[in-house]
């Protein structure tokens, strides 16, 4: 037999090899007497089928850890252009609470100086200043 031998099934230990036949050669083990073909001793169904379960978990694994690799860059990238916008944003706002502080100064009517303070005090709260 070319391949390797594997270790008894109960307790891991190397088996003792006849002609066709094995045993294991730990007193105290199930298989200790038992002589077992050496095809059977190498059979090993729920081994191998947890084997592959395993392999193909593995791959479901890996393939998860770049599905998350590729959404955490993307939310990066993301979560980026939103700092980009939030800052010309506040740009803009500063801007327009200046523009309406110089506003203020002029003589307006009633109405347009009450919109003009309304629309200086919503730029305020965007800002997040207190007044």
């Amino acid at each position: 037999m070319s391949e390797e031998l594997k270790g008894c099934p109960f307790c891991g230990k190397a088996p003792i090899v006849g002609n066709e036949f094995c045993r294991c050669g730990t007193l105290c083990c199930p298989l200790c007497d038992k002589h077992v073909r050496l095809a059977i001793w190498q059979t090993r169904p729920v081994e191998d089928g947890l084997r592959a379960e395993i392999e193909q978990l593995d791959g479901k694994y890996l393939h998860l850890q770049e599905i998350v690799e590729t959404e955490r860059e993307e939310t990066l990238s993301v979560m980026i252009a939103l700092c980009d916008v939030n800052a010309a944003l506040k740009a803009a706002l500063w801007k327009a609470k200046s523009e309406i502080d110089s506003m203020l100064v002029a003589d307006y009517d009633g109405d347009v100086y009450q919109h003009l303070q309304d629309i200086r005090m919503i730029t305020v709260v965007l800002l997040g200043e207190e007044e």
